[in-house]
């Protein structure tokens, strides 16, 4: 366990930070749908990759150009997106975990799934991305189709419920899932 290489990973919790990695194992195994609880915990299973095309898709189908959907190669920004109206430029920096070295004045917004660390207007969390879903149907389905293998455990979530029902309003649920 000494190496890098090698990690102990602690019980299944949407708060550990390779949960999805976790579940996404537990699929190929099992070859069975992993159930989550949360939102949060849905947006959890996608690799700091798909997050980032997830947020650039998020902005796309608002109407910005984004030329990039891989950051990464210019400290403290990710994105830059242009918005096609008025070709103002933004610059976004994306984390899976928001934490207070990682925030500086210049990036314009910050798109991350948990932030427990600052309180700041133009930090967006999962909750914010809940709701920039709901106004777009193009981005919300390439959600579904990347998380093919995660399903909510909704019994245990009805606001997701609601949410999940009205997105896929054309879709009946087995009550028993």
């Amino acid at each position: 366990m000494s190496s890098g290489a090698f990690r102990k990973l602690n019980p299944i919790s949407e708060n550990n930070s390779y949960f999805g990695n976790i579940l996404s194992i537990h699929y190929l195994l099992s070859n069975k749908k992993q159930k989550v609880k949360t939102f949060k915990g849905y947006l959890y299973c996608l690799s700091s990759l798909e997050f980032e095309t997830l947020i650039a898709k998020l902005f796309e189908e608002k109407g910005y150009f984004v030329p990039a959907y891989k950051g990464g190669f210019i400290k403290n920004y990710d994105l830059f997106c242009t918005n096609l109206k008025d070709n103002k430029t933004s610059s976004l920096q994306i984390k899976l975990e928001m934490e207070e070295k990682y925030y500086n004045e210049f990036t314009n917004y910050y798109y991350c799934i948990n932030n427990n660390y600052i309180s700041i207007e133009n930090i967006r969390n999962w909750e914010s991305i809940k709701n920039e879903l709901e106004k777009c149907p193009n981005t919300r389905e390439w959600l579904n189709r990347t998380l093919y293998w995660v399903t909510f455990d909704l019994e245990k979530c009805p606001n997701t419920r609601e949410w999940l029902n009205r997105t896929l309003y054309w879709v009946t649920f087995d009550e028993e899932m």
